[in-house]
């Protein structure tokens, strides 16, 4: 009799042991996962702020390049490209006739302008003071409403999408499987606290479904939660400022999923302070 309650008391305090190293673990997973969330959300924000210059960026440069077959001229059955026609003598005849015409519209555009400007009275000295103060607070209140320090580069922007898409990852499969340990633990040393265990691993393993990015790996089927960076610098979402319709899209594609992963993780992790709650207290640790 005596020999089974220490055999328990050695099992009880080797899965404490396990428990406290899980923990952790556990709070570690979460916290990379939290700020990876967090960097992600702050790159769309500022791509949605106009703080991110994504007109050279090379990922869509390439994406466009790869779209895009260039041909010159015409191919023929072989294959071969053909040189294109060229132009007759009429179509030049044309094209000079049209560049004469501009030259003069533009010549009599400078002329009426000239007239206008002399025909204007000119400005007193009390009246060009007051333009240049207003340009001043103009500019000084433009100046003062930019948000010059928060701007990225694109290549930058890319390079912290990809790292935090990499840490996201790697830390939701880890604290899934930290949960599913934990959860093991407490059913093998009968520590208590099923009910919210098993509720926080069911809650990490939804969010590292939605995590997941199910644009790669089924294209055209469902998206996830981490987008790539050719998905929000390049992903042709202009027409959101033409329609509310795709203006909710945009923002359930780059926010509501982002917040969906955010309130699985807290659930997940509120039930798990639970657990260890509830596990101290079965064992008389605590009140």
């Amino acid at each position: 009799m005596e020999q089974n309650i220490n055999q328990e008391m050695i099992d009880t305090t080797d899965c404490l042991e396990a428990v406290s190293v899980m923990k952790g673990m556990k709070n570690l997973f979460f916290w990379l996962l939290l700020l990876s969330l967090l960097a992600s959300q702050g790159v769309f924000w500022l791509n949605r702020l106009g703080l991110i210059d994504s007109v050279d960026c090379p990922t869509c440069l390439r994406g466009q390049q790869a779209a895009s077959v260039p041909s010159v001229g015409n191919r023929d059955a072989s294959g071969l490209t053909a040189p294109a026609p060229l132009a007759s003598a009429n179509v030049i005849a044309e094209r000079a006739e049209q560049v004469a015409r501009q030259a003069a519209a533009q010549t009599q555009t400078e002329t009426l302008s000239e007239q206008d400007a002399a025909a204007e009275p000119p400005q007193t000295d009390e009246q060009t003071d007051s333009a240049q103060a207003a340009e001043i607070d103009e500019d000084e209140f433009a100046v003062g409403f930019e948000l010059d320090f928060l701007r990225l580069d694109c290549i930058a922007a890319v390079r912290i999408i990809r790292v935090a898409n990499f840490v996201m990852f790697m830390a939701a499969m880890l604290y899934c499987l930290t949960m599913l340990m934990n959860l093991k633990i407490s059913l093998t040393g009968k520590l208590g606290g099923i009910n919210h265990i098993s509720r926080a691993f069911f809650r990490s393993l939804l969010a590292l479904v939605f995590v997941t990015p199910w644009q790669v790996l089924l294209p055209g089927v469902v998206l996830g939660a981490m987008y790539l960076p050719a998905e929000l610098l390049c992903g042709g979402w202009a027409k959101a400022d033409d329609s509310k319709v795709w203006m909710a899209l945009y923002y359930v594609r780059f926010t509501g999923y982002w917040l969906l992963v955010v309130w699985l993780l807290l659930c997940a992790q509120l039930r798990s302070v639970k657990w260890a709650r509830a596990t101290l207290r079965r064992l008389g640790m605590t009140r």
